[in-house]
Formats: C-alpha cells, sequence, structure tokens
C-alpha cells in the first residue's frame, strides 16, 4: 500500500524535471515541466488520491512558480518550506530562495541566504559562492566580482563557460576589453552547457535539477 509522504519527504524541488540549459538575457522564458504523474503521489491506498500535506505542498508551488518565472511568489514558498524543514535541508531551499530573490533584484536578503550555506555541503556551496559573485557584478561591483570568479574557476560544480562569460562583462566593465576578448576567445570552446541553475541576471528559470548533497563531508 502506498503511503503519502511525510511531512517535508525527501525534498522533490525539481530533481523530477529534465535537466535544461540557461537561457539568454532575452531568451524564451522557461516552461514548467510536470512534477508529478497523475495519480502517482500522495495517494492513501492505489487508485485514492489525496492531497499532499500543506508544507510539501508549498514546497512544489515553489518548484512551478520558479520555472514559471513567478520568482516572488517561488521566494515566499521556498522560504515557508525552509521554516518546516530539518537543519540540513533548510539549506536548499535557502539556495533556491536566494536565487528567486536576486532574479527580483532583493540582492541583499539573497546575499544573506547565500552566504549561510556552510562548506560541508559540498555540491552547494560553490554555487552559493558563485551566485554570491553574480550578485556583485549585477550590483556593479566588477572589481570584487572578477576577484570571486578567479577563486572559482576549474572549482567542480561551477559552470566553466558561465563563469568565463562574467569574467568578460567584468573586465569589460572596469575597463579592460583587452582582458575581456581573451575571455571571450575561450568562449568559442565552449558548446551547449547543462547547468543547475542559469545566470541570476537571466530574468528566467531554466529547466533544471536541484544539486543534492547526500551527507555533509568532514
Amino acid at each position: 500500500m502506498l503511503r503519502p509522504r511525510s511531512r517535508v519527504a525527501s525534498i522533490p524541488l525539481l530533481v523530477l524535471l529534465t535537466l535544461g540549459v540557461p537561457v539568454s538575457l532575452r531568451g524564451e522564458e522557461g516552461k514548467p515541466q510536470p512534477l508529478m504523474a497523475k495519480g502517482s503521489l500522495y495517494t492513501g491506498r492505489i487508485g485514492t488520491k489525496a492531497s499532499p500535506p500543506p508544507a510539501e505542498r508549498s514546497c512544489t508551488e515553489g518548484e512551478i512558480a520558479f520555472l514559471s518565472g513567478a520568482f516572488a511568489k517561488a521566494a515566499a514558498s521556498f522560504s515557508r518550506c525552509a521554516r518546516v524543514a530539518s537543519s540540513f535541508n533548510r539549506f536548499h531551499f535557502h539556495f533556491w530562495e536566494a536565487l528567486s530573490r536576486a532574479r527580483i533584484g532583493e540582492f541583499g536578503r539573497a546575499r544573506l541566504l547565500l552566504a549561510a550555506i556552510p562548506p560541508n555541503l559540498t555540491r552547494l556551496y560553490p554555487l552559493a559562492r558563485f551566485h554570491l559573485a553574480e550578485i556583485l557584478l549585477a550590483e556593479g561591483k566588477a572589481a570584487r566580482a572578477i576577484l570571486a570568479l578567479h577563486e572559482l574557476i576549474d572549482t567542480p560544480g561551477v559552470p566553466r563557460c558561465l563563469l568565463l562569460t562574467h569574467l568578460a562583462e567584468g573586465y569589460e566593465m572596469v575597463g579592460d576589453p583587452w582582458k575581456s576578448a581573451e575571455y571571450r576567445e575561450q568562449l568559442r570552446s565552449c558548446g551547449v552547457e547543462t547547468t543547475t541553475f542559469g545566470s541570476i541576471s537571466d530574468g528566467h528559470a531554466n529547466h533544471a535539477a536541484i544539486p543534492r548533497d547526500q551527507g555533509s563531508t568532514p
């Protein structure tokens, strides 16, 4: 007999979505993918559908809102999920709340959420640092963003092509077109890059799978 999932369950968080590519600043908005097959989840017994728990329903609403580009709604939903999640899983909700808030210009709140992600979350932590650098770039603090991005070059889990793109943008902003051209030349070797997020400057959500840490590391 199938059982309803627990209050916060295993945090589906887009894991059921197919991986996609980051969209450009003026690209088409990503379309939400179905999060569940009809009648397959939240069933009390075979053939009988039941409503998901309120907390879990809020998380699913956040996922759909994020993929639909309704980032303010997504941020509020992920914030509610974080309040009822375990201490370990809470950071995953904070991560996506931060990305949602960054996309609507709430950089201060997004920065606090990302900065609080601990290094022992070995998959989320480098992505959090990458998005912190993106926020610096979006705020016009190009010199600081460049330094932060250089520290992440060749870091596992950080998309190299997006990082090179931001370095090229950063050097252009600080008035070094030659260095910018150097990084743009490196981008010629980039193919289509599949990531788990996309850029906070996109203004859109891409089809994605949230990175999951299976456990903490020393």
